[in-house]
């Protein structure tokens, strides 16, 4: 259909900042009482019915890559988005990634853009460039490898059920701003069935961050 892969580097100040949502996300772990921390780390992984689950799951995850990120431990490469309808780039899947390579002084940010050719686009023709199949295999990863899982949904649904998806997989993506009848999709990659191990691995960083920020 004519649309590319890119492999994108921008910095801070053109894409959504993370600064901001860090520090309030930070402020309020460090308000949190300690048996919540205590409970949060302690719980079954599949668990989310405790108060305050997103702050602890944010917080602590962006712990954990901060200290991935010491270790060369970082798996997946960010993606980026851009959204006409805002004018402006954002970084989805891997807000904490980013968000933990900015606490970690990174002076710009890298990641894969999956371009449409529809004329509200940027073709991030200064900023970036295409990549084949071959290419885009190797910069999904920055310096661990894995297993990856691939996942695709619908950049611009229109059955209620691709709507649903969509929205699932990324609840700031308003397609509806864009008419175009291409069946374009995005696609996203994970660690698939070692997600819960991953997960397990961050809540286990819940306490050292709390006692980081007191």
């Amino acid at each position: 259909m004519g649309g590319t892969v890119k492999h994108v580097t921008l910095d801070w100040d053109q894409i959504t900042h993370p600064g901001n949502y860090v520090d309030y996300l930070f402020d309020t772990y460090r308000a949190l009482p300690f048996e919540d921390v205590l409970a949060f780390s302690e719980s079954e992984v599949t668990d989310n019915s405790m108060p305050n689950r997103e702050v602890l799951e944010d917080a602590s995850k962006i712990h954990m890559l901060r200290d991935a990120i010491r270790n060369n431990n970082l798996i997946f490469t960010p993606q980026l988005v851009y959204e006409p309808w805002y004018s402006r780039w954002r970084v989805h899947p891997g807000s904490g990634r980013a968000a933990a390579m900015w606490l970690e002084g990174y002076k710009s940010i890298s990641g894969i853009y999956v371009h449409f050719q529809e004329p509200v686009f940027k073709d991030a023709t200064n900023i970036g460039d295409n990549i084949d199949s071959n290419i885009f295999l190797e910069s999904i990863y920055m310096n661990k490898r894995v297993q990856a899982d691939f996942e695709y949904y619908h950049a611009f649904p229109k059955a209620a059920v691709e709507c649903a998806k969509t929205q699932r997989m990324d609840y700031e993506w308003h397609w509806h701003y864009v008419k175009t009848y291409r069946n374009w999709k995005f696609v996203r990659w994970s660690e698939g069935k070692n997600f819960l191990k991953h997960k397990y691995n961050w809540r286990s960083y819940a306490i050292d961050l709390w006692h980081e920020l007191r």
